[in-house]
């Protein structure tokens, strides 16, 4: 068993750098609050660019599957019926040409499969086939299959262009149109007759095949036989970016955004409108998302901006910090204040014990003269007496209480006035000792002479001698 120093312990607690210890204490706990608080600060901020990402990549989804949901629209226009004009095409699709806030799609139109061995397929046809295949894109002759642009909206110069166009004539448009109608389902090809015309834009083109009937009433291996075309939808995916992540730019965000094409490698597709330099410095948010766009991957990366980033909210952690600051010092400011009173109280007690142990000797040694002691401790208005000064007047040292009031009643009535008129010359510092004979009622009620004498108004001696 170890044993208990409560001195020790006591006198720990009463050092100055006690005061010290409470007060770096304090301080350290405010720091690690702050910390904590800009942690927490940040991590809010790190959820809010999550959100952001994830809010953009939602936005992108949702942009595609509006242009998935117009070309279904569009090929429920030919499911319905035999034969679309070109006048009954357009005023179908005019309102989707003219999309409200949404400049990236350009182009809704129909391609006409053609088999040249099977006259069925090329009936109804707005211009005859013979003048078709004059046109410089059917001359070759190495192929039974065409497949034309019949329509397309809004009939602007690039449209116009591609107007009447063999599809088939390009290797890469071909093989994704035929794997849509002989897979029966929607396919998003990279490659756009208008990248002749535009070579500076990327288009993406959705195509939807229509067959003559509906598709669930055609067996997997008749379809290229009921086939009548596809109808596409044509956009430019960096206008369709660039709209879809507006709102989250302009939160500070960049993004740069990617198709992971399995036969062309990482091709870019966006990069948000921002400095080079941003690239260069470390960003401290990052995240990446791969996006899967009716059945191709986009790789979404985004990263924080100088900006965003000094948008994070410290002032919870910096009220926290000067709050802690200023408790610190209070409680430090206390911890001094309470070790220097228990240090004062301890110096007035050991004072007090050292004044009383002098006293004890001091009234011992007069005790032993005859003469009796009385100390009046004026501001508490109390007097103590010594045990011979009570045995004078016939008193046991427990009989006398510490009032004036008990010594001054017993002075005989014609010696009081004089003994107190000395009495206050000395307490006010007229006289520089006290010097006084007077007469005092004992216990049993005679009455002594006794002399007082002593220097100012601490410490006063009396005698008495036989009436």
């Amino acid at each position: 068993m170890f044993g208990f120093d409560k001195a020790s312990l006591r006198q720990l607690l009463l050092s100055q750098w006690i005061a010290g210890v409470i007060f770096s204490g304090a301080m350290l706990t405010t720091f690690l609050l702050w910390v904590s608080e800009r942690h927490h600060a940040g991590e809010l901020q790190d959820i809010q660019f999550r959100q952001a990402v994830l809010s953009a990549a939602e936005e992108i989804q949702h942009r595609i599957d509006a242009f998935r949901q117009v070309l279904k629209g569009v090929e429920q226009l030919y499911t319905s019926s035999e034969h679309v004009s070109a006048n009954e095409f357009k005023l179908y699709v005019d309102d989707f040409t003219e999309y409200p806030g949404d400049d990236s799609l350009s182009a809704i139109g129909f391609i006409k499969y053609i088999h040249l061995l099977q006259p069925e397929t090329f009936l109804n046809l707005d211009i005859p086939i013979q003048q078709l295949l004059k046109l410089e894109d059917y001359r070759s002759g190495d192929t039974e299959e065409i497949a034309p642009i019949l329509y397309v909206e809004p009939r602007n110069d690039s449209n116009r262009e591609v107007l009447l166009k063999n599809t088939f004539a390009n290797a890469f448009i071909k093989a994704d149109l035929l794997t849509a109608s002989d897979d029966g389902h929607m396919v998003m090809s990279t490659h756009s007759m208008v990248d002749a015309i535009l070579p500076l834009q990327k288009h993406y083109v959705l195509h939807a095949p229509v067959y003559h009937g509906k598709l669930l009433d055609i067996p997997a291996g008749n379809r290229r036989t009921m086939l009548n075309g596809w109808v596409f939808l044509r956009f430019e995916v960096g206008t369709l970016l660039r709209q879809a992540l507006e709102a989250q730019e302009k939160q500070h965000l960049h993004f740069d955004v990617f198709d992971q094409l399995a036969d062309q490698g990482q091709t870019p597709l966006y990069h948000s409108d921002a400095e080079l330099h941003l690239h260069a410095v470390p960003a401290l948010y990052n995240m990446s998302l791969l996006l899967s766009v009716n059945g191709q991957n986009w790789s979404l990366r985004a990263r924080s901006t100088p900006a965003f980033e000094a948008a994070i909210d410290y002032s919870q952690a910096n009220r926290i910090g000067l709050l802690g600051v200023f408790l610190s010092g209070l409680i430090g400011g206390l911890a001094y204040f309470a070790v220097m009173r228990s240090r004062t109280q301890l110096a007035l007690e050991k004072s007090n014990q050292e004044f009383n142990s002098s006293e004890q000797r001091w009234m011992l040694a007069l005790e032993s003269t005859g003469d009796g002691l009385w100390d009046w401790y004026v501001p508490e208005s109390r007097i103590v007496y010594s045990d011979r000064w009570k045995s004078m007047l016939g008193f046991q040292s427990d009989e006398f209480d510490h009032s004036p009031e008990s010594w001054h009643q017993r002075i005989h009535e014609e010696d009081y006035p004089a003994a107190m008129t000395v009495l206050q010359q000395v307490l006010k510092g007229e006289r520089d000792h006290y010097e006084m004979e007077y007469r005092m009622a004992c216990k049993d009620g005679t009455w002594k002479w006794v002399f007082d004498r002593g220097m100012g108004w601490i410490i006063l001696t009396q005698r008495h001698r036989d009436e």
